[in-house]
């Protein structure tokens, strides 16, 4: 089942990708003729890898008692890790632009708990485990998230910077898997995900030729029949110009992930840290 459905998953992300890159080059070759105004400085594309070093905190809610267990007191996470980001943005005419993102991010913990936990599992069957203190649990949190994005400049001016409206679909993935050992041996897996739209705003403001200031955030939510699934965020850095096809990025990030199925099992999940990468221009 667990199977098939990733399949799916795989499957749906593709024929988006493809969607999405048909529709801003039918977009752009539209436009091609329309905008010929000497100051639209740029009109070609930007991709970025980013690498951002964050904290997670959160907790995990079993609905049958109803109780939160906390990630980094109960179930031993903590520490920073490193996850990679991915951008193509592209320049459709004088008003607007289109991107497309990924992030990706697994944590491993392993602890000799303290309390008792209970969670539920919906994969190879359903159900609830409970367990005890001194029980040795592991744990694996993965998030994958995929977006789609479309930005319409507000009042753009290329000497000073710009600000945009954003408006997009977000594919959310949330998996926790777990193994344990001591009063009971076995290993679970819970799995949610969703694509939830969302909107947002963006800006930059240039200080020199050579540096700049952004700002983004956005966040959405789905659901139907008590599921709720999103995702939301906020990053302030700044942008160093090192050549003419080459930019250094770096600042802080901050995401908000939450997942809430129909039976009211919830996960919270929260990544606070620094961000940077490169962006080229091509």
């Amino acid at each position: 089942m667990s199977i098939n459905l990733n399949v799916i998953i795989r499957k749906i992300y593709l024929k988006a990708l493809m969607f999405v890159l048909c529709f801003i080059s039918i977009i752009n070759f539209s436009y091609s003729y329309s905008f010929t105004d000497d100051s639209y400085s740029y009109k070609g594309m930007e991709f970025k890898v980013k690498v951002w070093a964050s904290r997670l905190s959160g907790s995990t809610t079993e609905y049958t008692t109803g109780n939160s267990y906390d990630l980094k007191d109960v179930y031993g996470f903590g520490g920073t890790k490193t996850s990679l980001q991915f951008e193509l943005r592209k320049e459709i005419n004088n008003n607007s632009f289109g991107y497309l993102a990924y992030f990706g991010d697994t944590r491993k913990s392993n602890t000799i708990l303290t309390s008792p936990v209970s969670f539920y599992f919906n994969q190879n069957g359903t159900g609830t485990v409970r367990l005890n203190s001194g029980d040795n649990l592991n744990t694996v949190i993965k998030v994958n998230s995929f977006d789609i994005v479309y930005g319409y400049y507000i009042g753009r001016k290329y000497d000073k910077g710009y600000a945009a409206v954003l408006a997009g679909l977000r594919f959310n993935n949330f998996a926790v898997d777990w193994t344990y050992s001591g009063s009971r041996n076995g290993s679970n897996s819970y799995r949610i995900n969703g694509a939830s739209g969302f909107l947002g705003l963006e800006g930059k403001y240039n200080f020199s030729e050579n540096l700049a200031g952004f700002a983004r955030v956005d966040g959405g939510v789905v659901g139907g029949g008590g599921k709720r699934v999103g995702i939301f965020e906020y990053e302030l850095g700044g942008d160093l110009k090192l050549t003419e096809n080459l930019n250094l990025e770096l600042g802080f990030k901050f995401a908000d992930a939450r997942a809430r199925d129909e039976l009211g099992n919830k996960l919270s999940l929260k990544y606070q840290g620094i961000n940077g990468g490169i962006k080229f221009k091509f």
